[in-house]
């Protein structure tokens, strides 16, 4: 029962320090949003985050599948297809098949 205990103990601190973390980036980056008047409705680090994978994606050229698992790995997700998912690129995929028509 002991451990049990410690690991519930262990998780609610952990939990608790990343809150603190979270709330500290959301403080720094409204600060910043504020400071340089930056016209950016979603400007969070989950937006930054998101930018970023894109941006490593879209500057992969000849590597995207293996920029997708590293980014997989990086953001933590089960599977690279979490990732296409996360930065849309399953819409990008399909819009570019719709301009493949012509009239």
């Amino acid at each position: 029962m002991k451990h049990f205990q410690l690991i519930k103990f262990l998780s609610y601190k952990r939990f608790e320090l990343l809150a603190q973390v979270s709330a500290s980036l959301r403080l720094a980056l409204y600060k910043l949003k504020t400071k340089y008047n930056i016209k950016i409705d979603h400007f969070s680090s989950h937006s930054l985050r998101k930018t970023f994978g894109r941006a490593v994606y879209n500057n992969s050229e000849n590597n995207a599948e293996f920029a997708l698992v590293k980014l997989s790995e990086l953001f933590n997700h089960s599977d690279v297809l979490t990732t296409r998912k996360y930065l849309g690129l399953r819409n990008d995929e399909l819009m570019e098949t719709y301009e493949l028509l012509k009239f």
